[in-house]
């Protein structure tokens, strides 16, 4: 117990004095003072008693020489003193010594006996360099001459005190004066002695009472407090250092390693060099562990702790629990680099981390890839089944990327159906395309939403750096432009750009900005082929097909700019044009009082997905003045997949309008019979493909006297579309097809022709 007071006391002086920066001003005055106090009391209390002593000895010593007699207590004041001195701060220098012993020489009355001596040792004293101990030691002297040159007379001494005041002061007395000026010298001594021991109980008390306030400020400060050794063994911790930790109390602390708290050990080794270095660190922050194993992050102030010599003896640390602070700093972090719905990279973190990856590609030599995906199918899905399964398919999204990318490949969302993955440091790019089949495969299976099985497809453009651009922008772009072709193959694709692609992209670029303004410059126009009645050879109906006169490029066909124009979104006022225009042809028609015709027209996915969509249609009807069930809206199956709940209500509109509905291409691909049911069509086109082979393919043949006799028993009109000899239009007329279309019946002609071909086909028939 009493090596650990000693070491605890030891520990609590260095604490206070590497702890003054941050005690209040206040406090460390009056702990300052009162240590001073403690010290010149103690010192005092020493020269006056060696005063009395050399006062005895002269009595009792007589014959000594007062040389000797000055030196000797001038050693003794110096050993008491020394200690003392170096306590508060200072030393004794040579102006000190000088000064107590010529004044020890004056008092002892050695002036007669070596001739003046005392006269230059006072002189000389002033001389030498005055330093702050000179001065505390020039008042221990004086202290100590008061007493010893008030008996000075009883000795009839001739010291330099006497040679101040008047000779009757210092003459010798008669044996009662004698007893009474010792009697007086003993009187005064005790005096001063009991004056001093009154000093010294109240500089202990102040003292005390100062330890004790700050005690309490380090016990009660907030910040928790730790002190510790250089090696790590905790000598004291507060209430709010054990609360921190989760300890019960200090005792369970002290007999921890403090290295055990940090996550890292060598932020502690790094800590204390930079305390060697410069003895006190103002920062510092550091991972730690608590008792129950959690990870917490402190900063704090740490200063060296130095006992009276200057050796270091250990560290105080003053810490701050900032883990939830700098848990909300990495949450602001990720909220600006991440998306919140997937937790992917966003796209300012994606173009900053391609630049990144793009300088080390180029230092080191290594290639780079770049790839762009474009989800295929989920605005359908965002419009059929609501935001929330879109949300929860492109999450599943990205848990399916997540597990086919390496952990050094930056994985991103950069805008609301397009993924961005760099793939680094590899050799060949086969490798990339590797990365590219796995992605596509890996998002290729159906996906289970809101308990609905849905499917979605994914496409893929990739740019390599080298030989692609430094720019991150232009490898973005490059990118972009080898995804457009991907999607030009039907998706569920990958592409490599190259200049061919630039070249073409480029041109199809073009067309998007001219297509913008073909519809308010006159540039679209509709062509009309007519499909016939097989029973009889009537016309019975005409299909609209757009056209575009292309004022550099001349006519421009559908299958070029249709892509173009459903991507840009300018499908929907190409759509509405062509509707309105074939529908107001198709009503003067009928005002010719030329019969019944029904006129078919196209719809994109694009349109019937828009809302109010039958609404407009309703009211284009009545403002024209066509019936419903004059009007055909022909779609195919691929537009059914894309958004098959959006479009089934639009469906579900047209039907009850009036509207007749026809799908178009059927047999082509994975045809569905199912769909027939669902959406209650009115009418089958045959595909291309199918009726324009009847004539010399068994296969195909086959299959379409099949679609025939399937439409006749669900009492569906089945259009052979696509027929180009007599042949073709004999066999369909005995398999009992309703109707035919194609270039063999006539190709898309103009209005005006297709006028005239109705008044030949009515003259011929009539």
């Amino acid at each position: 117990m009493h090596a650990r007071s000693q070491e605890e006391s030891g520990w609590w002086r260095a604490a206070k004095r590497a702890t003054d920066p941050f005690v209040p001003s206040s406090l460390a005055h009056d702990l300052g003072a009162v240590r001073r106090a403690r010290l010149i009391a103690g010192a005092d209390v020493i020269l006056i008693a060696t005063g009395i002593l050399g006062l005895s000895a002269r009595l009792l010593l007589g014959p000594l020489p007062p040389v000797v007699l000055a030196i000797a207590f001038t050693s003794i004041a110096i050993w008491a003193l020394v200690p003392l001195l170096v306590k508060a701060g200072g030393h004794l220098d040579l102006g000190g010594v000088l000064t107590t012993f010529g004044l020890f020489l004056a008092v002892l009355g050695g002036a007669p006996a070596v001739g003046g001596l005392e006269a230059p040792v006072l002189a000389l004293a002033p001389i030498v360099p005055l330093l702050g101990s000179f001065l505390v030691s020039l008042r221990f002297g004086l202290a100590m001459a008061v007493v010893t040159a008030a008996a000075a007379g009883v000795l009839a001494l001739p010291p330099v005190v006497s040679r101040l005041a008047p000779p009757s002061v210092f003459a010798p007395q008669t044996n009662a004066a004698h007893a009474l000026m010792l009697a007086l010298a003993a009187f005064l001594a005790t005096a001063f002695a009991w004056l001093f021991e009154r000093q010294r109980q109240r500089v202990e008390r102040l003292m005390l009472e100062g330890e004790q306030r700050y005690r309490r400020l380090f016990e009660h400060a907030r910040d928790p407090v730790v002190v510790s050794t250089l090696d790590g063994r905790l000598l004291e911790a507060n209430q709010a250092a054990v609360e921190l930790y989760g300890y019960d109390d200090v005792e369970q602390m002290r007999r921890l390693d403090v290295r055990e708290f940090y996550v890292d050990p060598q932020a502690r080794e790094t800590l204390l060099r930079r305390l060697r270095k410069d003895g006190f660190v103002a920062a510092f922050e550091a991972r730690q562990r608590t008792r129950r194993g959690s990870v917490i992050t402190v900063s704090g102030t740490t200063s060296l702790l130095r006992d009276a010599d200057g050796t270091t003896t250990g560290l105080l640390a003053i810490l701050r629990d900032v883990t939830a602070q700098k848990e909300h700093e990495e949450e602001l972090r990720r909220r600006a680099s991440s998306d919140p719905l997937t937790g992917l990279a966003n796209r300012y973190a994606f173009e900053s981390q391609l630049e990144q990856a793009i300088a080390r590609c180029d230092r080191f030599g290594h290639r780079l890839a770049v790839m762009i995906l474009d989800l295929d199918g989920l605005k359908a899905i965002n419009d059929s089944l609501g935001h929330a399964a879109g949300d929860a398919m492109l999450v599943e999204v990205a848990r399916r990327l997540r597990a086919n990318v390496r952990r050094a490949d930056t994985l991103a969302r950069i805008g609301g159906d397009e993924l961005a993955v760099i793939k680094s440091d590899f050799d060949e790019p086969e490798h990339a395309a590797q990365l590219a089949r796995r992605l596509v495969a890996a998002l290729s299976g159906p996906v289970a939403i809101e308990g609905q099985t849905v499917e979605i497809g994914v496409s893929a453009g990739i740019a390599v750096f080298p030989p692609g651009p430094k720019d991150p922008e232009a490898l973005i772009k490059q990118a972009d432009i080898a995804l457009y072709r991907a999607k030009a193959q039907g998706g569920n694709a990958y592409c490599f750009f190259d200049q061919d692609i630039d070249h073409e992209v480029g041109l199809r670029l073009s067309l998007g900005r001219d297509l913008r303004h073909a519809v308010e410059r006159g540039e679209l126009e509709l062509d009309y082929q007519p499909q016939i009645d097989l029973a009889d050879g009537r016309v019975v109906a005409f299909e609209a097909l757009l056209r575009w006169n292309h004022p550099q490029r001349g006519r421009i066909a559908p299958a070029q700019f249709l892509a173009i124009a459903e991507r840009t979104g300018l499908i929907l006022p190409i759509g509405a044009w062509v509707m309105e225009n074939a529908c107001r042809q198709a009503q003067e028609w009928r005002r010719e009082h030329l019969g019944p015709l029904a006129l078919a027209v196209n719809a994109s996915a694009v349109e019937l997905r828009k809302n109010g969509f039958v609404e407009d249609l309703e009211q284009l009807l009545s403002d024209v003045g066509l019936p419903a069930t004059a009007l055909e809206l022909e779609l195919d199956e691929e537009t059914l997949m894309q958004a098959p709940h959006a479009i089934a209500r639009t469906l579900r509109g047209l039907h009850e309008l009036g509207v007749r509905l026809v799908l178009d291409n059927f047999g082509h691909a994975a045809s569905s019979l199912v769909r027939l049911r669902r959406f209650a069509f009115d009418k089958v086109k045959i595909d291309p493909s199918l009726a324009g082979r009847v004539d010399r393919d068994r296969d195909a043949a086959a299959i379409v006297g099949a679609i025939v006799a399937m439409g006749q028993r669900l009492n569906l009109e089945v259009v052979a579309e696509g027929v180009e000899s007599h042949a073709q239009l004999r066999y369909l007329r005995r398999e009992g097809c309703h109707l035919a279309q194609g270039n063999h019946v006539s190709p898309p002609v103009t209005p005006a022709a297709a006028l005239r071909l109705l008044f030949d086909c009515n003259m011929a028939i009539g």
